[in-house]
C-alpha cells in the first residue's frame, strides 16, 4: 500500500513539473515571438517612378546614403533622419511591445554586448515600396579604453569563428512582395584604409515578408596604439544595418509584428543551416558554445 502511494505521489509530481516545464516554455516563446506593432497606410500616393532602371537607381542610391551616414556617424538616429518626407519617404510608425525595452542587449554569459535598435519602417512615395529597417552595434566596455566587446572573441587576423547571421521579417506573408534587399556591415575605424563597409545582397533565405543573411566576419590589425592595445583591431561586423522593400500586391489591414534579429559565433563554430519564415529565424549552429543569437525587441537569449 505504501509502496503504491510513493508511486503515485511520484507520477504525479512528475506530471506537474512537465506541466509547469510546457507552461514556461510556451511563455518564452510568446514572449520571443513578439515584435513592434505597426499597420500598413491607408492612403499613399501613386508612386512616380515605374520604371525597373529607374526603381534600381534609386535603391542604390539609399543604399549608398546609408552606407555614407553610418560611417561618419555611426548613430542609428542619423540614419532615421534621412527617410524623411524631404528625400520622398512617409513614416510609418511602430509600436513598442508591452514589457520590453527599446534596446535589448543580452548575450550568452549574460552581459551587455550589443544594442539591437528599434526597427523602422518608411513608405518610399517615389516607388510605392515599404522598406523596413533594423540595425544591430556592439557596446563597449568601461574601461579607459573604451574596448568593445568583440575583442574578447578576437585570438587572430582573420576570420572571427564562423558566419554571422541577420535577418528581418514581419509576421504575415499575404498580398505582399520581397522586391529588394540588403545588408550593410561595417568597421569600427572606417577611415583606416580598407575598412569601409561591405554590402551583401544575395540572402541565404527569404520569403514574401522577410530575408535573412549570412556573412563572415572578420578582424584586422593596424598598429596606432600603444596604451590601448584594443584600437589596433577593427572589426566588420561592429555594426550592421538589414533593408528590406516591400511592395503591398492587394490589401493589407489590421496589425503586424515587425522583427530583427542576429546571430553570431566565435572560436570554431559556424552555422550549418540558416532559414526564415513568419515564426522567426531558424539557425542550425555547429556547436551548441560559442554563439549566441538575440532578436530585438523581445527579452530572450539563446546561448
Amino acid at each position: 500500500m505504501i509502496k503504491k502511494m510513493f508511486t503515485f505521489v511520484l507520477v504525479f509530481s512528475m506530471m506537474l513539473y512537465f506541466a509547469q516545464f510546457l507552461g514556461n516554455a510556451k511563455s518564452n516563446q510568446s514572449q520571443k515571438h513578439q515584435g513592434y506593432q505597426f499597420e500598413f497606410l491607408e492612403n499613399v500616393p501613386q508612386p512616380k517612378i515605374i520604371d525597373p532602371e529607374k526603381i534600381k537607381e534609386r535603391h542604390e542610391w539609399i543604399q549608398q546614403q546609408i552606407a555614407h551616414i553610418w560611417e561618419k556617424t555611426h548613430n542609428p538616429k542619423a540614419v532615421d533622419a534621412f527617410f524623411n518626407e524631404k528625400n520622398g519617404f512617409i513614416n510609418v510608425p511602430v509600436k513598442q511591445p508591452m514589457n520590453s525595452s527599446q534596446d535589448i542587449s543580452i548575450q550568452s554569459d549574460g552581459s551587455t554586448q550589443v544594442t539591437m535598435y528599434t526597427p523602422t519602417i518608411s513608405y518610399d512615395s517615389y516607388t510605392g515600396e515599404y522598406i523596413f529597417q533594423g540595425k544591430m552595434k556592439w557596446k563597449t566596455g568601461t574601461d579607459s579604453c573604451s574596448t568593445p566587446y568583440w575583442y574578447n572573441d578576437i585570438t587572430s587576423e582573420g576570420n572571427v569563428g564562423g558566419y554571422d547571421e541577420m535577418g528581418i521579417w514581419l509576421n504575415t506573408s499575404s498580398n505582399m512582395m520581397l522586391t529588394d534587399h540588403f545588408l550593410q556591415t561595417f568597421y569600427r575605424y572606417p577611415t583606416r584604409p580598407g575598412h569601409g563597409s561591405t554590402t551583401v545582397t544575395q540572402p541565404k533565405d527569404w520569403f514574401s515578408g522577410g530575408v535573412v543573411f549570412q556573412n563572415q566576419d572578420k578582424s584586422q590589425y593596424d598598429f596606432v596604439d600603444y596604451t590601448c592595445t584594443s584600437k589596433n583591431w577593427d572589426y566588420s561586423w561592429d555594426s550592421t544595418v538589414i533593408t528590406m522593400y516591400i511592395k503591398l500586391t492587394g490589401s493589407k489591414s489590421g496589425t503586424f509584428e515587425l522583427h530583427s534579429q542576429v546571430g553570431h559565433s566565435w572560436s570554431s563554430t559556424t552555422i550549418n543551416s540558416l532559414g526564415i519564415s513568419t515564426s522567426g529565424v531558424s539557425v542550425g549552429w555547429s556547436s551548441s558554445s560559442n554563439k549566441w543569437e538575440i532578436e530585438s525587441p523581445a527579452k530572450y537569449w539563446t546561448p
